[in-house]
């Protein structure tokens, strides 16, 4: 496994992030968080960004990447004739979400 795997933060201490700073509960299935896990890897989804937390995708983004997730900032970005999403991808360490039997 490599140490990108072991430098992440858990889905744990992401929802309690989101919680502190927004001041709203935060799991999956509420706010528009969902998740997928592939294998070992597990990711957080956050959709509608704007209404959900009520920052710019880019304004989350640097505050979850200021404390230490990791955020794919290239996951759901504009191009072709496809418009960019209000949401964003946070990489968290391993637990068994969606799809993690497959």
């Amino acid at each position: 496994m490599s140490a990108v795997l072991y430098d992440m933060k858990s889905k744990k201490a992401l929802f309690k992030f989101l919680t502190e700073t927004f001041n709203k509960p935060a799991a999956i299935g509420n706010n528009g968080i969902g998740d997928e896990t592939y294998g070992k890897d597990s990711r957080i989804y956050l959709w509608s960004i704007q209404d959900n937390w009520g920052v710019t995708r880019k304004e989350l983004e640097d505050k979850l990447e200021d404390n230490g997730f990791k955020v794919n900032r290239r996951w759901g970005q504009a191009h072709g004739n496809f418009k960019a999403y209000d949401a964003t991808e946070v990489r968290v360490s391993y637990f068994k979400g969606h799809h993690w039997d497959v």
